[in-house]
């Protein structure tokens, strides 16, 4: 079983301008990175938020190792499961309430590979979720099918929020096999 403090794939934002030239000159020491400079992104209000760097970075390092790298706190790196998700972020590709950046404003050593995951359509609206959660729950779709379908949502999630919703599963298959639960 491989370490659980081995990161495949990490990804962060920061707004210092030292903290974004040193990963910028540390970054093309990796195998696998993609970076941009978000200065377009607006709060509720309308008014530009400051500009800011986000990066997904593919290595082998532990949290700490890659906060002593990057000069950054660990706390502003998130381990990312989904490559693709993390990416297609970088242009807020899923998010069309937001501004969205050009594939061409991302910095990459593989724009081959940042094309593919651009190009991946795994994301889902909220109702789109809550109707194959109700099939879950009635025999229509198995719990396979629904992970399999909502890989790259799921790992773009927050720990807690992964944790809910595998909790939430987890009773759904309970409820099936019993035919009642807490859920």
């Amino acid at each position: 079983m491989a370490n659980s403090s081995i990161i495949s794939c990490i990804s962060g934002a920061v707004n210092d301008e030292t903290q974004m030239e040193n990963i910028i000159s540390v970054i093309e020491d990796f195998p696998v990175y993609f970076y941009i400079l978000h200065d377009k992104d607006k709060d509720a209000s309308g008014n530009y938020i400051k500009p800011h760097l986000h990066f997904v970075i593919k290595g082998r390092h532990n949290l700490k190792v890659w906060a002593d790298i990057l000069q950054i706190p660990e706390h502003m790196i998130e381990i990312t499961r989904s490559v693709s998700g993390s990416v297609r972020y970088l242009i807020h590709k899923d998010n069309p309430e937001k501004y969205q950046y050009s594939a061409d404003d991302v910095f990459t050593n593989n724009s081959s590979v940042l094309h593919k995951f651009l190009a991946d359509q795994n994301s889902y609206s909220f109702k789109e979720f809550s109707i194959d959660i109700r099939r879950l729950k009635y025999g229509r779709m198995s719990r396979v099918e629904f992970e399999e379908k909502y890989n790259n949502d799921l790992s773009r999630m927050g720990k807690y929020s992964q944790w809910r919703i595998i909790n939430d599963l987890d009773r759904i298959e309970e409820f099936r096999k019993n035919g009642k639960s807490n859920y």
